[in-house]
């Protein structure tokens, strides 16, 4: 039976974390005998993990770098500080330099058939780091795997460039990212594969309603509360809606930066009564299930995971347009060029019956989780 290994900073709320329980869940543990080594166990997702699935953790300063603010600040002040420094310091000295020193203090774990660095460096400034690093330096593993869930021409520095040419594979979660990365290293193409993210089956709960007149639209926004997600956008839209006499709840899930100042856009543009801000939520897939459409305003996406998880739900989807979105929505969601396409779309959902339905029927998601697991058990199975 293989071994393998995985490494991410945490199971804190976020994207590729929640990509990472999916992934997690796809294994087949009787086939392969699979650790996970998080370098913070915050355990916002640990519960929804395959019980056979081994957990280890770092420890010392490593896993106080990786708490979150909001974590550290439960843990103590003394916690807060700590990571505030190592933060600091990574912006004055580099994450790469700070890291070699936090992974001194870290034992060499192995041996793997195959070790997969799965969260990815933002940049060489972030306190966010480290998780390739960690397999090129700290994990004795026959074969290392980097799974790439980022925009990677939004990262690109020769520095993050030099970690990726020393594994052995590099995984992708769209096409299109793979293509960005290619741009920069057209050499490794042999290496580069595509495995989409799976998408946890109890999205897949079919809302079938068509069409009641009189009744407020709920619309859902999920991600987190940030410049790239562009969910301030959310405010303008609605604004526009109210104008057009639409009666509708509009709710958005998710924390991050932008959380104090999308709040205070809402009480000063009086939309208390239409735009809930609901932080992070565990479970979202009961929003989904009463949710007329589902909005994105993403300038950017490696995949588009919550509107592949809204388009199972069968929510009818209007998301802005980035590259990577046209791997998810084929004619099975509308995709808009700027905030007024979606204002006017949004609008004829909620006032044309035909529309609703028609969009309705076409809300499904083309991708099966049978098929990437047959893909990734390809890739495990690689020399």
């Amino acid at each position: 039976m293989k071994k393998i290994l995985i490494v991410c900073d945490s199971l804190r709320m976020g994207g590729i974390q929640k990509s990472l329980i999916n992934f997690l869940n796809h294994i087949d543990t009787n086939k392969y005998n699979v650790d996970l080594f998080l370098f913070s166990k915050i355990n916002d997702f640990e519960h929804n993990i395959n019980p056979n699935i081994k957990i280890k953790s770092a420890r010392g300063l490593l896993k106080i770098a990786n708490y979150t603010n909001e974590y550290a600040k439960r843990k103590g002040i003394i916690f807060l500080i700590i990571r505030k420094i190592i933060a600091f310091l990574c912006l004055i000295f580099t994450s790469n330099f700070i890291y070699s020193l936090l992974f001194l203090f870290q034992k060499k774990i192995g041996d793997y058939d195959i070790a997969i660095s799965y969260s990815n460096n933002v940049s060489n400034k972030s306190i966010y780091f480290g998780s390739n690093k960690f397999i090129l330096e700290k994990v004795n593993s026959k074969i290392k795997i980097s799974y790439v869930h980022i925009d990677y021409d939004l990262i690109y520095s020769k520095f993050i460039n030099s970690e990726y040419q020393k594994f052995d594979y590099i995984w992708f979660v769209s096409n299109y990212i793979k293509d960005e990365f290619l741009k920069y290293n057209k050499y490794l193409e042999k290496k580069c594969f595509v495995l989409n993210n799976f998408i946890d089956e109890e999205f897949n709960v079919k809302n079938t309603e068509k069409f009641i007149t009189n009744k407020k639209f709920n619309i859902v926004t999920i991600g987190r509360l940030d410049e790239n997600k562009s969910q301030i956008d959310s405010i303008n839209v609605a604004c526009q809606l109210v104008k057009r006499n639409i009666d509708f709840e509009w709710i958005l899930i998710g924390n991050g930066p932008e959380y104090l100042n999308i709040k205070n856009e809402i009480e000063n543009n009086n939309l208390t009564n239409y735009v809930k801000l609901l932080g992070n939520k565990k479970n979202v897939v009961d929003y989904l299930k009463n949710a007329d459409v589902f909005v994105s305003f993403s300038k950017s996406e490696s995949y588009g995971l919550a509107i592949a998880e809204a388009l199972m739900a069968n929510v009818i989807v209007v998301a802005r347009f980035f590259p990577a979105v046209l791997e998810v929505i084929n004619d099975n969601g509308i995709v808009c060029s700027n905030n007024e396409e979606i204002v006017d779309n949004l609008y004829k959902l909620f006032t044309n019956k035909s529309e609703y339905i028609k969009w309705k029927n076409k809300s499904f998601l083309k991708f099966n989780n049978d098929k990437n697991l047959k893909k990734l058990e390809e890739l495990l199975e690689m020399k």
